[in-house]
C-alpha cells in the first residue's frame, strides 16, 4: 500500500512539473511565430492536455537523443508519460508517450472549400481504452535492428541515425510491428486513422496543432520555412512536440495506418478502431512529407495507395502499444 501511495505521489509530482514545461514551451512557440497555438486544457472528456519533455529538438543534421539525460516513466503510466520497452535482444524500442482517452471531432472542420472531400463527414470519435504511441517516426537506427539480417532499406544518401526510415511498405510496418511485440512480449501495432488523428490534433480543431497558418520552422515540408523543405527529411524531433508530446505529426514522411481505404467517413467507425474489410484493396496514410505544400500536411490530411507493398523516399510510419489494466492506473 506504502508502495502504490508513493508511486501516485510521484505521478502527481511529475505531471505538475509537465504542466510547468508546456507554459515554457507555448511561450517559445508564441515568440517564434504570430499563429496561435494550442492551449493546455481539456478534451471533451475532461482529460488534461499536457506536454512532455521536448526531447532532440536540433538544429544540425544527425544529432542522436541524450538519453542518459532523459528520465522514463514506471508502471503504472498516466497520459502524458513516456517509456520504452527492454529488446530481447538487447538494447530498447521506440519511446512510447501515453496517450489520454478522450472524444474528439475527426475530418475537416475547416472551410468547406479548404478541405478533401474524403476528409468529411465530420464526427464524433470516441478513444476509449488507454493507449501509448510512438514519440517519433520510426528511425533507420531501428528499422535497421529489424532488418540488418536480411539487407538495408535505402536511405537516398541522406544518412541513417535519426532520420526516419523510408522506402518501407505497409507490409513492412506490419512486419516490423510484429518483432517489436515478439521483442518485448507486448502488443505493438500501426495506429488505426482515429488513433492517429486524434494524436496529431491533440486536442486542436485546427488545420495544424499550433493553428491555421503553416508558419516557419515548425515543420519538413515546402514552404514551412525549416532547411530541409523539398530537400530531404529533418532528424526526428528537429521540431517543438504537440500537446501531446508527439514530434512530426505534420510533414517530415507521409505514415502508414492500419486502415483499408474508405472515400469517405459515413462507413468509417466512431469507436477509434480502424475500418477493415476482406480483401482490402488500398491501405491509408495520414498527413503528407517533407516534399508536400501546406495544405497536405494538414491533421485531417488522408491519401491511398492501392498495393500495401508500394514504398518510396516520402513514406514512413511509427507505431502504437496497447497497455494491460496493470500497466496504468485507470482500473
Amino acid at each position: 500500500m506504502a508502495s502504490l501511495q508513493f508511486r501516485l505521489v510521484l505521478q502527481a509530482v511529475r505531471l505538475a512539473t509537465r504542466a510547468l514545461m508546456f507554459g515554457l514551451i507555448v511561450w517559445l512557440q508564441s515568440t517564434i511565430a504570430d499563429t496561435p497555438v494550442p492551449q493546455e486544457g481539456v478534451l471533451s472528456d475532461g482529460v488534461d492536455i499536457h506536454l512532455v519533455d521536448d526531447g532532440p529538438s536540433d538544429d544540425t543534421e544527425g544529432r542522436t537523443n541524450n538519453e542518459s539525460e532523459f528520465e522514463y516513466a514506471k508502471p503504472p503510466f498516466v497520459p502524458g508519460d513516456v517509456f520504452r520497452d527492454e529488446l530481447a535482444t538487447g538494447g530498447f524500442g521506440p519511446d512510447m508517450v501515453v496517450l489520454p482517452k478522450g472524444s474528439f471531432r475527426m475530418g475537416c472542420m475547416s472551410h468547406f472549400h479548404h478541405c478533401g472531400i474524403n476528409e468529411r463527414p465530420i464526427r464524433d470519435v470516441r478513444i476509449g481504452q488507454l493507449i501509448a504511441m510512438a514519440r517519433f517516426e520510426t528511425t533507420f537506427d531501428q528499422y535497421d535492428r529489424f532488418t540488418a539480417p536480411r539487407g538495408l532499406v535505402p536511405d537516398q544518401t541522406w544518412g541513417r541515425g535519426n532520420r526516419p526510415v523510408i522506402h518501407v511498405p505497409w507490409s513492412g510496418a506490419q512486419d516490423y510491428s510484429r518483432w517489436l511485440s515478439k521483442q518485448t512480449g507486448a502488443r505493438y501495432r500501426l495506429p488505426s486513422e482515429a488513433e492517429w488523428e486524434f494524436a496529431a490534433r491533440a486536442g486542436s480543431t485546427t488545420k495544424f496543432f499550433w493553428g491555421d497558418d503553416i508558419g516557419e520552422n515548425r515543420s519538413a515540408c515546402l514552404q514551412c520555412g525549416s532547411q530541409w523543405d523539398g530537400r530531404r527529411t529533418a532528424p526526428v524531433g528537429s521540431f517543438l512536440p504537440n500537446a501531446f508530446g508527439l514530434h512530426d505529426m505534420h510533414g517530415n514522411v507521409t505514415e502508414w495506418v492500419e486502415d483499408c481505404w474508405v472515400s469517405d467517413y459515413r462507413q468509417a467507425p466512431t469507436d477509434g478502431s480502424p475500418f477493415l474489410e476482406e480483401g482490402c484493396g488500398s491501405r491509408v496514410l495520414r498527413c503528407g512529407s517533407w516534399d508536400d505544400k501546406p495544405w497536405f500536411v494538414r491533421s485531417a490530411m488522408r491519401y491511398s495507395f492501392r498495393t500495401a507493398e508500394i514504398s518510396n523516399r516520402f513514406i514512413g510510419f511509427r507505431v502504437v502499444r496497447d497497455l494491460s489494466e496493470w500497466e496504468t492506473l485507470d482500473r
